[in-house]
């Protein structure tokens, strides 16, 4: 699926990929795991948004879109569960250099890496118990 292409330009089926992958798995794992954590009193979900949940760009409606329900379901979540003692955390970094989204970022040397994101996820994890970081925006230092 092609980033340039805009979001009137896009099929239903194009639609249904993007939110299902970015939003609807999101909903359908908390949903298994939420009662198990609940019934322990503690856990972390730590969804993984972008930088495009918090701002648009050309070509990116569908893909925006699904990031910016995910910061919305993320935070409607960690207003439910945190009485239950679940940590509901979002990461939004911005461009990482993968192979994943189809694009290569135009000097990898200034994207974020992998082990950048980890580090970041690594961090919300071993928070002490009695707070918790709701959002990591997360910056390559130089830009690209």
């Amino acid at each position: 699926m092609s980033l340039t292409q805009r979001a009137h330009e896009k099929t239903e089926a194009d639609w249904d990929r993007v939110l299902d992958t970015n939003l609807k798995s999101v909903f359908l794992v908390s949903r298994a795991v939420v009662p198990s954590m609940a019934r322990r009193g503690s856990g972390d979900i730590i969804n993984i948004s972008s930088l495009a949940g918090r701002n648009t760009f050309a070509g990116g409606g569908l893909y925006c879109a699904s990031k910016w329900g995910l910061l919305g379901l993320s935070g409607c979540m960690m207003e439910d569960l945190r009485e239950h003692g679940i940590r509901v955390s979002v990461v939004c970094p911005g461009s990482v250099a993968t192979e994943f989204s189809g694009s290569r970022p135009k000097d990898p040397a200034k994207a974020l890496t992998p082990e950048d994101v980890a580090h970041a996820v690594e961090t919300i994890v071993t928070q002490g118990p009695g707070s918790f970081l709701s959002e990591i925006q997360l910056r390559p230092l130089r830009k690209a």
